[in-house]
């Protein structure tokens, strides 16, 4: 590759599906609070909490969706330099993780979807000036044999998780080519 030519491709969001997804959390929502009021109208109070959370955690996740249907920012970028996950609740966000700071990127499968599972060098490193939850993900990512960054790809438009992950490794070789022939 020409050292004028920069890559960057710019990955967004399926917004119909997370908007359909957000709708179909508030409804199941909905139904959880309802059961959670006829379980402690019931006396059963460990029900009604049980179902309580529950529709917590759905309003979370719906409110998710709905943020990132609604945003115009893009789930990934990956560049010449490195990449931007904007993929989950708890990702880096703003936080650019160089090529220089991988170690290794595998794919992972969960629930049958693939996706990029990233390992650092020096994951303290790059995670210094990161939220103390993100930190925490990546520790228990590590201990559960998975990368410091896992990237969810199944809900990008116009390309598969596979195509993603191939772009993603890909973007990391060329960026190893490149530096091992500037440092001959």
């Amino acid at each position: 590759m020409n050292q004028l030519e920069k890559k960057e491709y710019v990955l967004q969001p399926k917004r119909f599906k997370l908007g359909c997804l957000s709708i179909f959390m508030i409804f199941v929502t909905g139904f959880m609070i309802m059961a959670a009021i006829q379980s402690y109208q019931e006396q059963s109070t460990s029900q009604a909490l049980l179902f309580g959370a529950g529709a917590l955690l759905f309003i979370v996740i719906a409110f998710f969706f709905i943020k990132k249907a609604l945003n115009k920012n893009p789930m990934l970028v990956i560049t010449d330099e490195g990449f931007y996950d904007y993929t989950t609740v708890n990702s880096l966000s703003d936080k650019m993780i160089p090529w220089s700071a991988v170690e290794k990127i595998e794919t992972k499968y969960q629930f049958g979807e693939p996706y990029a599972s990233i390992y650092l060098k020096h994951p303290d490193e790059i995670l210094a000036d990161t939220k103390q939850s993100q930190k925490l993900i990546a520790k228990v990512n590590s201990n559960l044999d998975a990368g410091h960054i896992n990237i969810m790809l199944q809900n990008l438009a116009r390309i598969t998780p596979n195509q993603a992950i191939y772009l993603i490794n890909e973007t990391f070789e060329e960026y190893k080519e490149n530096h091992a022939a500037r440092n001959r």
